[in-house]
């Protein structure tokens, strides 16, 4: 209860003291409010910020991966901050500083003794009103620039923008047309070698021509001799069929009909209509041993009819076993046929794989193998610099302004 009565009392002095001083204290601080906002709004100078924002791009954006495919590197924030000493170089800010007349503007207003600042004492001053930021997680960079006039401040930030993608355009196009000068160096090379190539085979075509060397057909040795390995097992495998044909001809081709049409059936190389015929042919005369069994007479219309026809039948029979005996012989001639092409192939390719080893044409053969794959790598070249005109034809720029700075409606300083 005493301490209550304690704290109540230092309450009560308190207010007291505050309302016998009310005007005294209302005074101070009437005048420490007045006075700081007079110095704030008439006395401090105003300063401007405008910002800009661009996006920046990595050189070499894209890289291979071990599948040879292209995929985008991260983010280095090494980079922004090599780029950000870029941004604040003289490269970029003097030409800004020439274009605006900065150091004109800036000689008046600071020093009025002198009619321009010095190219150093300007950049000093620039990079005094200058702020870089990387948006984070982003490659997006603000460009802030403080000022006195707002649209100094925004005419600045725009301008370093703009010098600075003009400088990385200028950069990206110089590394491009240096990787395509070399490209066509490297071709106007290779054109050279593939002239020397095609001069070396001519040389030595007309060496072998004055030798009465017969030089055509001759071609990759390798190659050759690959063809030639083919034949020869085709030429293998079409003797082999021959012989199995010719076997089959002579075996069967003195039979008898029966004898002939069981051969083929037990072969499985029976016509189908062989075979049918047959059946109706015995069907005939099973139908006529029936009828004789029954008393009909060889002289009755209906047996005659049925001999008739059973005539017909044997005929038609004969008539196609005819037909299949002649196949197999034309089968054998057919067969022996390729047996003799593919035997010519083989003895061709056989003097061709001979002339290409010989001593006099290898080094013609050498020289054609040469010339053809110094061609090659030439062709090669030359769609390589088609697709590397093609892709920096594509490319974007660098460097891409997002937001250009306005001119600030208030000032940022003093707050």
């Amino acid at each position: 209860m005493v301490e209550n009565s304690d704290r109540s009392l230092h309450f009560n002095e308190y207010f007291k003291v505050i309302r016998n001083r009310f005007w005294v204290i209302f005074t101070i601080f009437a005048i420490t409010t007045g006075s700081g906002w007079y110095v704030a709004n008439e006395v401090l100078p105003k300063i401007y910020t405008a910002s800009g924002e661009m996006q920046i791009n990595p050189r070499d954006i894209h890289d291979i991966n071990e599948f040879g495919e292209s995929t985008e590197k991260q983010l280095d924030p090494v980079f922004f901050t090599a780029e950000f000493e870029v941004i604040q170089s003289s490269d970029v800010l003097l030409p800004v500083i020439n274009d605006l007349g900065l150091d004109k503007i800036w000689a008046k207003r600071y020093k009025s003794d002198q009619d321009s600042l010095p190219p150093t004492e300007s950049l000093q001053n620039m990079n005094s009103i200058l702020k870089l930021d990387l948006k984070r997680g982003t490659n997006i960079v603000v460009v802030s620039v403080q000022s006195e006039v707002p649209k100094e401040a925004s005419d600045i930030a725009n301008a370093i923008m703009d010098q600075y993608k003009t400088l990385r355009d200028v950069e990206e196009d110089q590394r491009n047309s240096r990787g395509t000068d070399s490209l066509r160096e490297q071709i106007k090379q290779q054109e050279g070698a593939v002239a020397s190539a095609n001069a070396k085979v001519e040389e030595l075509r007309k060496d072998l021509y004055e030798k009465n060397v017969d030089i055509v057909g001759t071609g990759d040795v390798e190659r050759d001799e690959a063809d030639l390995e083919t034949h020869k097992h085709d030429l293998l495998g079409a003797k082999e069929d021959a012989d199995a044909r010719r076997v089959l001809l002579n075996q069967v081709q003195n039979l008898n009909d029966d004898d002939f049409v069981n051969t083929m059936a037990a072969l499985g190389r029976l016509l189908p209509q062989i075979d049918n015929l047959r059946a109706q042919y015995f069907q005939v005369e099973s139908e006529i041993d029936n009828l004789l069994k029954q008393g009909y007479d060889e002289n009755h219309p209906r047996i005659q009819a049925l001999r008739a026809e059973q005539q017909s039948r044997q005929n038609t029979l004969k008539d196609l076993i005819q037909g299949e005996r002649r196949a197999l012989a034309v089968d054998a001639q057919i067969a022996q046929s390729r047996v003799d092409m593919l035997s010519q192939e083989v003895t061709k390719l056989e003097a061709k794989v001979s002339l290409d080893q010989s001593s006099a044409v290898a080094p013609f053969r050498d020289a054609v193998r040469e010339r053809d794959k110094q061609q090659g790598m030439l062709d090669a070249m030359t769609v390589r610099l088609k697709q590397v005109n093609i892709t920096f034809s594509d490319t974007e720029s660098p460097v891409k302004i997002i937001t250009r700075a306005q001119p600030p409606g208030s000032p940022s300083k003093p707050d």
